[in-house]
């Protein structure tokens, strides 16, 4: 076992232990720990490349995150709630639960996964790269559409852009939002030697720190080069002193803009670029975090990003005395869109006319439709999902093993089946069709190796 491999299941161990210690687990809850601890050492142990198992990582990163050590840690709420012993108590058993869903499902699909890996077959059948003239050309259009959605404010958080006719507004933020990341994706497969990629990505990053402020959204920097990082990992299958000199401006940045944007959405500005709007903003989120008694901008980031065990904890006193499954809140769901409707303005006791989403991620979508057993059955279909994506089969091409990715990591992060009750649906299904359509379109038919050169 590598280093890195130790360090973690010592991680987890301890967290899991110290939950145990904490919340005085009984003798059942303490054979699942015991279980989980042993079998996270297999789990590690049996997987000789994290990179090739990125996807059952991820889960089991957002499992552990999430549950185990948000109930171990004496976490804030995103609003500032506090939760009793008992809340945390109920949040360590369901987190040890879900944990062990996870290794039993891993352990049962684990055979699916035994094809030898062979470097030599990664993306080698894609096209011939992009010209310089259709880079271009498709960065000028990226900023022409992020110029445009600045002025008129479409997809700015917190407030109404106008409203063009023939539903142009959708259609220029699916393209901003989704289309543009998967095809800046293309263009770094498909141009991966060519000399000029640096300066493409030095745009890229450039049109992401556009977005940034256009969107008014602390992700939206991260989420834009998701795909291109998840896409170098794969294909060189490490993270390399090149891929962290490349993404460190984009962490300072980061992490410089995150307590910033979040305030400039309750500034009244002329213009978001001016310097008096930043500096305004800046002063207001530092008031805001000195009224949150030491809860910081690392703290602000770790609840925003795993919400499962905040979900789970509001929904506590909903959820406490049923039955291992529930459907009873499933009708009034389905009127409501979704369960992150029913979180915001059920649960958390929202106003109807509140311009605010609680959100929801897989686990709590699942516990709300359908109560534990169905949180339960959702990581053990999760981690057979996770094992298709993982295939080394996949790694043949490799950008559609991204594209499923990141929409496993959705699945995770935000919502699993209430992505079918989403009125937006139609529009989500026909961008990812045309997504689908456009990476495979960037290889050829048959397995010949193609010319990278420029």
């Amino acid at each position: 076992m590598s280093k890195f491999k130790l360090i973690l299941w010592l991680c987890i161990s301890a967290i899991l232990l110290g939950n145990a210690v904490k919340f005085e687990f009984d003798g059942s809850e303490t054979f699942i720990l015991l279980f989980n601890i042993v079998m996270t050492y297999q789990y590690l142990t049996t997987r000789k490349s994290l990179y090739q198992s990125l996807a059952s990582c991820c889960l089991l990163i957002y499992v552990f995150l999430s549950l185990n050590l948000y109930a171990f840690g004496n976490f804030m709420g995103l609003m500032g709630e506090q939760y009793t012993v008992e809340q945390r108590s109920a949040l360590a058993v369901f987190g040890n639960n879900v944990l062990c869903c996870f290794l039993v499902g891993s352990m049962i699909f684990l055979s699916r996964r035994r094809e030898r890996f062979n470097p030599q077959e990664i993306d080698k059948s894609l096209r011939r790269p992009f010209s310089p003239t259709v880079v271009w050309l498709i960065l000028s259009v990226a900023f022409t559409l992020s110029f445009i959605s600045y002025c008129l404010g479409i997809g700015r958080m917190g407030a109404e852009g106008v409203q063009l006719p023939f539903k142009l507004n959708g259609i220029i933020q699916m393209i901003r939002t989704d289309i543009i990341p998967i095809v800046f994706m293309m263009i770094v497969a498909r141009n991966y030697r060519d000399k000029r990629l640096k300066k493409y990505l030095i745009c890229f990053f450039f049109l992401a720190l556009l977005e940034t402020f256009v969107m008014l959204s602390k992700s939206r920097l991260v989420f834009l080069f998701l795909p291109l990082v998840l896409y170098y990992v794969l294909r060189e299958r490490r993270i390399d002193k090149k891929l962290i000199k490349a993404l460190l401006p984009v962490v300072v940045v980061f992490f410089l803009l995150y307590p910033i944007i979040g305030a400039m959405r309750y500034i009244d500005s002329d213009s978001l670029f001016s310097f008096s709007s930043i500096q305004k903003s800046k002063e207001l989120s530092e008031d805001l975090e000195s009224q949150k008694e030491g809860d910081g901008i690392q703290i602000q980031f770790y609840n925003r990003s795993f919400l499962a065990g905040q979900h789970f904890m509001n929904a506590y006193d909903t959820i406490k005395d049923e039955d291992l499954f529930d459907f009873s809140r499933f009708p009034l769901i389905v009127v409501m869109g979704g369960s992150a409707a029913y979180e915001t303005h059920v649960i958390e006791q929202f106003p109807e006319t509140a311009i605010h989403s609680s959100g929801t991620t897989g686990i709590t979508d699942a516990l709300l439709v359908g109560g534990r057993g169905l949180a339960y059955a959702t990581i053990l279909l999760l981690t057979f999902l996770a094992s298709l994506i993982d295939s080394p089969k996949s790694n043949k091409k490799l950008m559609l093993k991204v594209f499923f990715l990141l929409l496993f990591i959705e699945l995770i992060r935000a919502k699993s089946y209430s992505t079918f009750l989403d009125m937006l649906i139609l529009p989500f299904m026909a961008s990812k069709i045309f997504e689908y359509f456009i990476i495979r379109k960037s290889y050829t038919k048959d397995l010949q190796i193609t010319d990278h050169t420029t």
